[in-house]
């Protein structure tokens, strides 16, 4: 059984300075995310839907194979195609960009919009993922955690059901999960934990 608690927080000054620090690097993830979309859109409404794709593949090819999914993936392909590790990975990507990038059809109708939004999606993410791993600034749990809402809102952007992910503002609410163990070195509470729940994890909610 998990349990939850909710803390008010009195945080001092340098404190909320991290904080705070923590949503600035948090909103300019997500909008780089939102602009790379919008971007990509614009990009594939004016026909040049094939560079989008072409970028898309590149980005994928030049990321390093450190994933556990990924890596089982070619090792797979490369046993059953009897290929190098590498060239498995290679072709896998390329299979990822070109799925990302076909066109979706229902009932023989073209679907313009969602296919476009797809697209853009993937693209979005690979850029700004690139970018990030090439000039830091965002460590990579934060990162991992921002992409995954920014996936789940394109999901039902990219089916209609609402509408693009907007960008965020200085002031807009935004919510930041910490999730950690109770020990002395977490300098977040001004007091240290007791003994008795020390090592204990829980997880803080913050909004700022």
């Amino acid at each position: 059984m998990t349990r939850c608690f909710r803390y008010a927080l009195a945080p001092s000054q340098v404190q909320r300075d991290a904080i705070y620090a923590a949503a600035r690097t948090a909103r300019r993830y997500w909008n780089a995310l939102v602009a790379a979309q919008r971007y990509a859109e614009r990009k594939i409404e004016h026909a040049q839907r094939g560079t989008v794709a072409s970028h898309l593949t590149g980005l994928l090819i030049a990321k390093n194979l450190t994933s556990g999914p990924l890596i089982k993936a070619a090792r797979a392909r490369a046993e059953t195609d009897d290929i190098s590790l590498e060239q498995a990975a290679k072709l896998n990507r390329i299979d990822a960009a070109r799925k990302a990038a076909e066109c979706v059809y229902h009932k023989g109708h073209f679907l313009r919009d969602k296919s476009n939004r797809k697209l853009a999606t993937a693209y979005a993410i690979e850029s700004v993922e690139a970018t990030r791993k090439k000039k830091g600034g965002c460590n990579s749990q934060m990162a991992v955690a921002l992409t995954n809402k920014f996936r789940d809102c394109c999901g039902l952007y990219i089916d209609g059901k609402r509408g693009a992910p907007r960008f965020k503002r200085f002031g807009d609410n935004r919510q930041t999960a910490l999730e950690c163990g109770a020990d002395p070195s977490f300098s977040l509470f001004a007091d240290p934990p007791s003994s008795s729940n020390r090592g204990v994890p829980f997880k803080i909610n913050l909004r700022v």
